[in-house]
């Protein structure tokens, strides 16, 4: 019986320590998730697709900061209303935000020019066709805070043969931070949907050589 208290009042205590440190335990799980790695001279800013709230804007903040003389964004594959033309594309949408904050039209492309992107690990394959093809020694990946990890891992994992230097911009989320995730609905899907992709990509692309994800 003495054991049992014991355990159960080890238990408690452990229980009432978790419950004094949740918020800072909380805002280092989405801190892990950010990199802080973006710095000027780049060649292009690649403004990953999803969250048109968020991403474009990023973009076109580091464009005028003169961060990359051009802005690249995806294509993605068209869902069914955008097929039936009741809204428009993620890259059309990306292009009216860059086209409304002022950077020109020609400082931007879309990749890929003849197909689409359905992943990070597809941008990130699209980018290093389009990377090959040209004298690129730098890009800057611009994608939403917890985002910011994965993605730069994948294309690392797809640029592994190159000399291609990667580094990524954390745009905050509009509707919450790492310091408030939890509160709400849209942070709470974001950060557990974003581990459950962190944990698929390292299964699917992380096993072997680096060369698994290449294109």
């Amino acid at each position: 019986m003495r054991k049992l208290v014991i355990t159960l009042g080890a238990l408690a205590l452990a229980a009432l320590i978790l419950y004094a440190a949740r918020e800072p335990l909380l805002r280092g799980a989405a801190h892990l998730l950010r990199v802080y790695a973006a710095r000027p001279g780049a060649d292009a800013l690649v403004v990953l697709s999803g969250n048109a709230n968020v991403r474009p804007q990023a973009g076109a903040h580091l464009y005028h900061r003169g961060y990359a003389p051009l802005v690249v964004i995806t294509r993605t594959p068209p869902e069914p209303v955008q097929e039936m033309g009741i809204v428009p594309s993620e890259a059309a949408v990306a292009l009216e935000v860059l086209r409304r904050l002022e950077v020109p039209r020609s400082a931007v492309t879309v990749v890929p020019e003849g197909g689409t992107v359905s992943s990070t690990i597809g941008e990130a394959r699209a980018l290093y066709a389009w990377a090959r093809a040209r004298d690129i020694r730098r890009l800057t990946l611009v994608t939403t805070s917890y985002h910011t990890s994965r993605a730069l891992w994948a294309f690392r994992r797809v640029f592994a043969d190159t000399d291609v230097a990667l580094d990524a911009h954390a745009a905050d989320h509009y509707l919450f931070t790492e310091a408030n995730w939890w509160r709400v609905e849209d942070g709470l899907i974001a950060i557990f949907n974003e581990y459950v992709k962190w944990g698929y990509y390292l299964w699917q692309y992380g096993l072997g050589s680096p060369q698994s994800a290449s294109p």
